[in-house]
C-alpha cells in the first residue's frame, strides 16, 4: 500500500507577519498576547503563527468580525478553547 504524504503545516515568523501587516514586530507580539489573534507557538526561541490560522484572521478582520476560531460561548460566558 503506498504511503500517503502528510500535509506539513506552514508557519510564519513574527517579522514576516509584521511585514504583511505593515507594522512593527512589537505590535505583532502585542497582538499575540491580546487573545484576538491566532495562537503563537514557540519553536527554538522563535515565535511562529500557523499560516492558515493567520489567513483566517485576516479574512475575519476584512469582514469586520472578531477572530474567534478558538473561542466558544456557553450560556453567555466566553470560554477560550485550548488547542
Amino acid at each position: 500500500m503506498p504511503k500517503e504524504k502528510t500535509k506539513r503545516r506552514q508557519f510564519l515568523t513574527i517579522p514576516e507577519i509584521a511585514e504583511i501587516l505593515s507594522c512593527s514586530k512589537v505590535h505583532v507580539y502585542n497582538l499575540c498576547v491580546s487573545g484576538d489573534f491566532p495562537n503563537c507557538y514557540k519553536f527554538g526561541g522563535a515565535k511562529r503563527v500557523d499560516a492558515e490560522d493567520f489567513e483566517d484572521y485576516l479574512e475575519a478582520k476584512k469582514r469586520g468580525m472578531p477572530y474567534k476560531k478558538y473561542v466558544t460561548s456557553v450560556k453567555g460566558r466566553i470560554l477560550y478553547n485550548k488547542q
